[in-house]
């Protein structure tokens, strides 16, 4: 990881120079997942492309993308948005200043991401999702919060890999939030 966004910024000229890649800050990257389901997931894409424009938003599955178009996405983008996984590792190849949004399930708190994003020369945010009836039913997790969470790998593991629901109108604010950085 890059002590700072100096180096960071140093890397990303080099990746440009060397596979010559073009830094854009054009687009909205939303980052789908198989194994992390988000159950509203057509409704963020629809609000999303309302907001940002329909040709202005790309879904995408890095699982099945090559590195290199998984490069090639990221560096058109202004807004990187997902739910907590590897895929936000990604970031570091982002235009400078560009902003993060990871979205993660309730109590769970886990910084590489952030630190990763920050670490690169961007704006980060993270939207905690709430504990939802329909989805998270009588679980002993339910009232753990994150901190306790995070020392207790069952905790982690069956919050990282619920299925959650995004708060359309919650989510708003941060999309504004973000919009401020553009």
């Amino acid at each position: 990881m890059f002590t700072g966004p100096k180096e960071a910024i140093e890397f990303r000229k080099r990746l440009s120079t060397e596979m010559n890649i073009f830094y854009e800050r054009s687009r909205v990257v939303i980052v789908k997942r198989k194994n992390r389901l988000i159950v509203n997931q057509n409704e963020l894409e629809e609000f999303l492309k309302q907001k940002f424009g329909e040709y202005n938003v790309d879904v995408v599955y890095f699982e099945e993308l090559s590195f290199i178009q998984q490069v090639e996405k990221v560096t058109k983008a202004k807004l990187l948005i997902g739910v907590h996984g590897a895929g936000l590792t990604n970031s570091i190849f982002l235009p400078t200043l560009s902003t993060v949004i990871e979205i993660t399930p309730p109590h769970f708190h886990y910084p590489l991401y952030e630190r990763i994003s920050i670490q690169s020369g961007h704006i980060f945010f993270r939207f905690v999702t709430q504990y939802h009836p329909s989805i998270h039913q009588n679980n002993s997790y339910l009232n753990v919060n994150s901190i306790d969470c995070s020392y207790n790998i069952s905790c982690l593991v069956f919050w990282r890999e619920s299925p959650i629901f995004v708060n359309i109108t919650k989510f708003s604010v941060i999309i504004e939030q973000a919009m401020e950085t553009f």
